[in-house]
């Protein structure tokens, strides 16, 4: 009998059930492997691509720093090299200019130069300019428009001048009067001459008694003085001083603290009719405020 019917039909399993929906759900599992690997692969591949990226970046930076450094090295080489230069310049310099000067000091000291040594051109050309230069130096220094304020100095005079009350006569005679004009050493015009107590002791009021201005009688004119400090600030101004008269008893336009305080005088001379400025002559004195005489 043949074996036929015991054969089982295609696509049926011994058991008679269709193997079809196996095969399809192997497929489907081996399709999400496969996903699944793919995903991982990648990953994977994105993970060693951001690696070598990372890998390359430090590889960048490790040689822009490498670079960096390099360059400051040679920068600081060059620099040290440009100080070098630099001063070794400034000794050739130095040395050419000291064998300058022994070539010149050898020439001007050597019997040929003595020989041709001209004394009359050096005392006119050189000499004589020095010593001017260095008077008028001096002169400028010492004088009343070096020394005293244009406000003071260029002062007018209106015609006011001391009354009776505060002024007198000079009690000092022609030759006590020459030893004060010589003591208080006063710089400026020689048309006239003034004197004043060098050191003058003022109350704590800021009044004083021995200001001691005097106009000597050989004048013929008219003097205003002015005490001023070193700032420019009037600390006294006299009306008009007539020849012969002294001014003793006065007040200070302010009371100054107490101590000494250097200053200096200004006077100015004007002819007694028409008011026009003579001259101007100042003189440096000290004020006692509250100081003995020994302060």
């Amino acid at each position: 009998m043949s074996n036929n019917r015991n054969r089982p039909a295609a696509g049926k399993s011994v058991a008679g059930k269709n193997n079809s929906g196996h095969k399809n759900s192997l497929s489907d599992k081996e399709l999400k492997r496969r996903r699944s690997q793919e995903d991982k692969d990648v990953r994977r591949l994105q993970k060693e691509k951001e690696k070598r990226e990372l890998a390359r970046e430090k590889k960048s930076a490790d040689i822009r720093k490498r670079r960096e450094e390099q360059s400051k090295k040679e920068l600081k080489l060059s620099e040290k090299k440009e100080q070098r230069e630099i001063k070794e310049a400034k000794r050739q310099l130095r040395f050419d200019s000291f064998k300058k000067f022994l070539s010149k000091l050898r020439y001007y000291t050597s019997r040929k130069f003595l020989k041709s040594f001209n004394y009359g051109r050096i005392f006119v050309f050189i000499i004589v300019p020095v010593a001017l230069i260095i008077f008028g130096s001096v002169s400028f220094a010492h004088s009343a428009f070096a020394n005293v304020p244009a406000e003071i100095r260029n002062y007018e005079y209106e015609g006011r001048t001391e009354t009776g009350a505060v002024v007198g006569e000079s009690a000092f005679n022609s030759q006590q009067i020459s030893v004060f004009t010589d003591t208080i050493k006063s710089h400026g015009s020689r048309k006239f001459k003034f004197y004043i107590n060098s050191r003058i002791h003022i109350d704590d009021d800021g009044k004083t008694a021995d200001l001691c201005l005097g106009n000597p009688s050989e004048n013929r004119c008219v003097i205003i003085a002015t005490i001023f400090d070193k700032d420019g600030k009037i600390l006294y101004r006299s009306l008009g001083l007539e020849p012969g008269c002294e001014l003793n008893n006065v007040a200070f336009f302010e009371k100054l603290p107490y101590g000494t305080h250097d200053v200096k005088v200004c006077a100015n001379a004007y002819d007694a009719e028409s008011h026009e400025k003579i001259g101007t002559r100042y003189a440096k004195i000290r004020l006692l405020v509250g100081v003995d005489a020994d302060g």
